[in-house]
């Protein structure tokens, strides 16, 4: 007997649309749980944190965690293995932002066991497809993939994972090229495939964030800040599917915190000149 689809599969969808609003579910307002915690001295995440640190676990929180849409809130859900990447559909020009994109992304994948593989064509199962059209064709690309586009939207990315083992399996971003140019064109595109990446959702707390969104304002970031590029080499190199929020906490404090300490204390070692 065959399992009915829904139980063995999630979808998830978000879209930034030309006024801000962005598709999808309620979300716990990180943003206000960590003004609570700091204006009645709480010590949240971990006892003993700093509110630097309440920040920047609210931050891995508000993404990796959160989801806009779909099950599996709660739990780490992230590619097992390198999907290939496929401009199915995009003009030379948008080839040139999807090139820098892709590297952007690379780069800060690198040391992972991941890296995106930009491939002219694929027919492998895990793949991103991505498509750089004009906004009215965005409906009947989700139709051909069987999801529903909601409203008008600048970008949309929509992501296939498996509910029971958390890992990505397909993904499909779209960019409304008629719509949008320039800097905020690469945001878009930057945001949608990180996105397709697995941190599933916006955060509140860092507004030089490819992904921060604060009620009409979604932030126009062409670049990856660091704090993104460190959450996806955690992501990547120290947390696994189905990982929830005691994982991270001790990702966090393993990896993310000792590399800062470290840095740190190589910054306040006196330089020694040469004699």
């Amino acid at each position: 007997m065959k399992m009915p689809l829904v139980l063995l599969v999630s979808l998830l969808f978000i879209g930034c649309g030309d006024n801000g609003a962005q598709v999808g579910g309620a979300r716990i307002n990180t943003e206000e749980m960590l003004d609570r915690s700091i204006a009645s001295g709480e010590k949240g995440w971990q006892e003993g944190t700093s509110v630097e640190e309440e920040k920047v676990l609210a931050y891995l929180h508000e993404v990796l965690l959160n989801k806009e849409f779909g099950a599996g809130g709660g739990s780490i859900v992230r590619w097992i293995e390198s999907p290939d990447v496929v401009l199915v559909e995009g003009a030379e020009t948008s080839r040139v932002v999807f090139d820098r994109v892709i590297k952007q992304l690379n780069d800060a994948l690198e040391g992972t066991s991941i890296q995106l593989e930009s491939v002219a064509e694929s027919r492998r199962a895990r793949r991103i497809e991505v498509f750089m059209v004009p906004g009215s064709q965005f409906g009947a690309i989700g139709r051909a993939r069987g999801f529903k586009v909601h409203g008008k939207q600048d970008g949309y990315v929509w992501v296939f994972w498996d509910t029971t083992k958390k890992f990505i399996q397909r993904a499909t971003v779209m960019v409304a090229v008629d719509r949008i140019d320039g800097d905020l064109l690469e945001h878009v595109l930057l945001e949608e495939l990180t996105q397709s990446l697995g941190p599933l959702g916006d955060t509140t707390v860092l507004p030089e964030s490819v992904m921060f969104q604060r009620g009409s304002d979604h932030g126009k970031a062409p670049k990856l800040s660091d704090w993104d590029r460190r959450m996806l080499n955690l992501l990547y190199g120290h947390l696994r599917p189905g990982d929830g929020k005691a994982e991270v906490r001790e990702a966090y404090r393993r990896f993310w915190r000792a590399d800062l300490h470290a840095k740190s204390a190589e910054e306040r070692r006196p330089n020694k000149k040469k004699e």
